[in-house]
């Protein structure tokens, strides 16, 4: 996936940090398979970065501000539906240990509670 780059040597990474480089890039695209949006913000900054993008300094700063604006809402986006994933799930256990929800009651035959004066 990676090659050796002379590069790496003359700025002084040496082959343990060149190692642990390439761990943690492939340890972000396996986290990035699962989520579609942030690869493509990713990739989207990526060529920003690769100057894939042409135009002018306050061009390429503008696409960059909304790239960045979008991955801060789509990031808080994610982290509030897993949220709220989460604690569904404690609801629900919590209700196995004895606590029920509560029903609307169903029956029109009961009259309503009397009023205290």
């Amino acid at each position: 996936m990676y090659k050796r780059s002379g590069v790496c040597n003359r700025l002084g990474m040496d082959a343990s940090k060149r190692k642990q480089t390439r761990s943690r890039a492939r340890a972000l695209a396996r986290r990035l398979e699962g989520n579609e949006v942030l690869l493509e913000r990713f990739e989207s900054i990526l060529e920003l970065a690769e100057g894939g993008e042409g135009g002018t300094l306050d061009e390429v700063e503008a696409v960059l501000i909304e790239e960045v604006r979008k991955l801060g809402g789509e990031t808080l986006g994610n982290w509030a539906a897993r949220r709220e994933e989460i604690l569904a799930e404690e609801l629900r256990g919590s209700r196995a240990d004895g606590v029920r929800q509560r029903e609307k009651k169903r029956c029109s035959s009961t009259p309503p509670s009397d009023r205290s004066v």
